[in-house]
């Protein structure tokens, strides 16, 4: 899977790390929101620059994240999308163009906000 094979629908796309305290307050928001209605199919987790695969695989299960994750060991996706700090989620309109970058963690209204006003 590729971010590309999103284009054609606003999504988001998560960066988050398991050693990120903010990650881990903002996990459950994003599943919540993933399996919304609102939110299905529009959700993406970028896990940016974890150095231990055992503590993804531990963050993975705690969460039970039912969307796609994907890997960015070396932050190269996330230096793209100009990932300062974590969580960052970026809202990525049909077009496939950034519309916004929010810091910090979201909610399930803050999400469902963001991708309703990327239309």
């Amino acid at each position: 899977m590729t971010l590309a094979d999103l284009r054609g629908h606003p999504f988001a796309v998560a960066f988050w790390a398991s050693w990120c305290p903010g990650c881990h307050t903002e996990a459950p928001a994003l599943e919540r929101f993933a399996t919304s209605p609102s939110g299905r199919g529009k959700v993406v987790a970028i896990d940016y620059s974890d150095p231990l695969m055992s503590h993804v695989r531990a963050f993975l299960e705690r969460y039970r994240w039912t969307f796609p994750v994907l890997a960015d060991p070396n932050g190269v996706s996330g230096d793209a999308y100009g990932v300062a700090n974590l969580p960052t989620t970026v809202i990525v309109n049909a077009q496939g163009r950034i519309v916004a970058r929010e810091s910090g963690p979201q909610t399930v209204a803050s999400l469902d906000r963001a991708l309703s006003a990327a239309g």
